[in-house]
């Protein structure tokens, strides 16, 4: 069941135009963070006022806490309130990562620890460092100077004795390092591969083989599964092993049982299981000539259109895209779409097949609005106010007018609403925290010295 916070933000602002003291022209600005007591509607004035308040969930559903900074000395500590008596003597942390309710990462006396929004110890403070990835949920740790894997219960899932354990996010592997092995964790099935061989990278994983970088010139591919390289052989450059073959120092062939094939001259670039290469004619005319894997295609000439550098893409192993583009500046040619043939195609068909295939990598489409508050936990799963019901909140509580450009009126709880300030730039909207309201009380106050 939803619950009600006993506790609200109350944010005063000052700016002013002027120097108060001497008079002499400049632009200020402080916030102050107090507390608004709910049922004794008034406000609890701090001697020292907070750096900064935020709920720990904004859907009230598991806590109503707020996560409390303040600074002294130019040092931040961070405590958790749910009511006005946890102000009489609260526990304060050196930091505080909000996972969510359930889960928070603090710092006290320079060690790492897991606790809930009551402040529950659910890992003990004994680590050196604890950060925490999903799904599933596991931690990098470090105690006694060494790198270790853990569960929620303290569960080693890793020892400790690593002295690097970096997270691969696009991999979605943590990769552990000891001066004899390498291991790589995948988070989502729990699975562990060994790599006893030194590198610097991790490039990519893909049907079971890894492209390695031992350096800024060398790459190697090394068989997971075999727990051994496929080949006595290092590249310039390597892609991901994909339809059974990489493409290698762009020119040549890798299968995945480490056989090559060493394509004509030229430089390559593979999709999926095409391989295509561009070279100047003369004229700016191109020649494009197009491969599966090292079977020839085609091979036809293209006249760049525009000013700036012609370019040559592949979409979904069936498409070429030719156009041309200067990032100086920022002139386009027409782009024209050709099959592997070199068969023109229309734009607007084509057009309409590449944006399916985008669409496919992007199931989720996300609005504006949980695009600029995805940082602020759950909020854009709040009521927003729509345009009349916001027409009318502002015609009201702004009479004199916006702060901004435009409001994001959230109702979080009854009767209660957290105010998003947005303003408009040429790179799109940017968001912040204005402040909240109560019952029609506003929760904020501003104080401007223009003269």
């Amino acid at each position: 069941m939803k619950k009600y916070p006993s506790l609200v933000p109350y944010i005063i602002k000052r700016h002013s135009e002027i120097d108060p003291i001497t008079g002499d022209k400049k632009w200020d600005y402080t916030e102050e963070n107090h507390l608004y007591d709910v049922e004794e509607k008034r406000i609890l004035m701090q001697e020292t006022p907070f750096a900064d308040i935020s709920y720990i969930d904004y859907s009230f559903e598991d806590s109503t806490a707020l996560v409390i900074k303040k600074i002294h000395n130019g040092v931040s500590s961070y405590t958790i309130i749910d009511t006005k008596n946890d102000l009489g003597n609260p526990l304060w942390f050196d930091e505080l990562v909000v996972l969510s309710p359930k889960l928070i990462i603090a710092r006290r006396n320079n060690l790492y620890g897991i606790i809930d929004s009551n402040k529950t110890i659910k890992i003990f403070f004994e680590y050196e460092y604890l950060s925490a990835y999903r799904d599933p949920l596991v931690f990098v740790a470090k105690k006694d100077g060494k790198f270790g894997v853990i569960t929620i219960d303290n569960h080693i899932i890793l020892p400790f004795k690593y002295y690097s354990i970096t997270h691969n996010s696009r991999l979605g592997i943590l990769v552990c390092q000891d001066t004899k092995v390498t291991i790589l964790y995948n988070i989502l099935d729990g699975s562990i591969s060994t790599i006893p061989y030194g590198f610097k990278a991790i490039e990519s994983i893909s049907e079971g083989i890894a492209v390695l970088k031992l350096d800024s010139e060398r790459y190697v591919l090394y068989d997971l599964d075999k727990m051994k390289l496929i080949n006595n052989y290092s590249y310039r450059s390597a892609t991901p092993m994909i339809n059974g073959f990489s493409l290698c120092s762009n020119c040549i062939i890798v299968n995945k049982d480490g056989s090559s094939i060493k394509l004509e001259e030229g430089f390559y670039h593979k999709d999926g299981e095409v391989v295509y290469k561009t070279d100047y004619v003369e004229d700016d005319n191109w020649r494009i000539t197009t491969y599966i894997k090292d079977k020839f295609i085609s091979s036809f000439i293209h006249k760049k259109e525009g000013y700036g550098v012609f370019s040559c893409g592949c979409y979904m192993n069936k498409y070429l895209c030719l156009s041309a583009f200067s990032d100086k500046y920022s002139i386009h040619g027409n782009i024209r779409y050709f099959d592997l043939y070199g068969n023109p195609l229309d734009f607007n068909t084509t057009h309409k097949i590449v944006e399916t295939e985008k669409d496919k990598k992007n199931k989720e489409k996300i609005d504006l609005t949980e695009r600029i508050t995805r940082g602020q936990s759950n909020l854009h799963l709040q009521h927003r106010l729509d345009y009349e019901e916001s027409t009318e909140f502002i015609k009201e509580k702004f009479p004199d007018g916006l702060p901004c450009d435009e409001l994001y009126i959230y109702e979080i709880a009854d009767g209660l609403y957290h105010i998003t300030t947005v303003d408009w730039y040429g790179d799109g909207p940017s968001s912040n925290f204005y402040g909240y309201m109560i019952d029609g009380k506003k929760l904020w106050q501003v104080i401007s010295i223009k003269q």
